[in-house]
């Protein structure tokens, strides 16, 4: 008999004798490692509902990357529900250069939708936007990144999509990473 590498649960061969106490045994761990990850997720839900209490935002979107040789997150944002919008981009990559640019667009790719954020960024990442009335006009926003910081620039049309592209061959984007957005009214 043999046991799984992360939980110990019983494995058994064609001729090993099988216990119900093995069963039970292996049942009690599944339950304990469920159980385990429900209260963590149930509190980060409750420390992400804290914050947006305090800070007076509301959670608008998460969305996953995609992985490979850049990430691209699409999202949808009513611009007219809010008077500031913040995104939280916590990227997961590996390589020899761990450092990326951000570059927001639309997904009609058209010549006055793309707007790049100038510099190398490392780290996690945060930038608000100011849409005040429309999304049509131009947007206002400060941006925060790893060592970086930009002084508060005009973002023209932001478009439906958040570009990230790691600087230098060899470095990839992986899985879990990620960009929420909340809004504050």
């Amino acid at each position: 008999m043999e046991n799984t590498s992360n939980y110990g649960l019983k494995r058994w061969d064609g001729e090993d004798r099988i216990l119900h106490t093995e069963f039970n045994d292996n049942w009690d761990k599944i339950d304990t490692a469920i159980k385990g990850s429900a209260d963590k997720a149930a509190a980060a839900m409750a420390a992400a509902t804290a914050l947006e209490q305090k800070m007076g935002l509301q959670h608008i979107q998460t969305v996953n990357g995609t992985t490979g040789d850049c990430s691209i997150f699409t999202y949808s944002i009513d611009w007219d529900q809010w008077t500031e919008v913040l995104f939280f981009l916590t990227p997961k990559l590996s390589g020899s250069n761990l450092t990326y640019q951000l570059s927001f667009e639309n997904r009609a790719m058209t010549s006055d939708g793309s707007v790049y954020f100038s510099g190398t960024l490392g780290g996690d990442s945060f930038f608000v936007v100011y849409p005040f009335s429309s999304k049509n006009t131009s947007l206002k926003g400060q941006f925060f990144g790893g060592n970086t910081f930009s002084n508060p620039r005009t973002y023209q049309k932001l478009g439906d999509r958040l570009v990230l592209s790691p600087n230098g061959s060899g470095t990839t984007v992986n899985a879990g990473t990620t960009l929420t957005i909340y809004g504050g009214k």
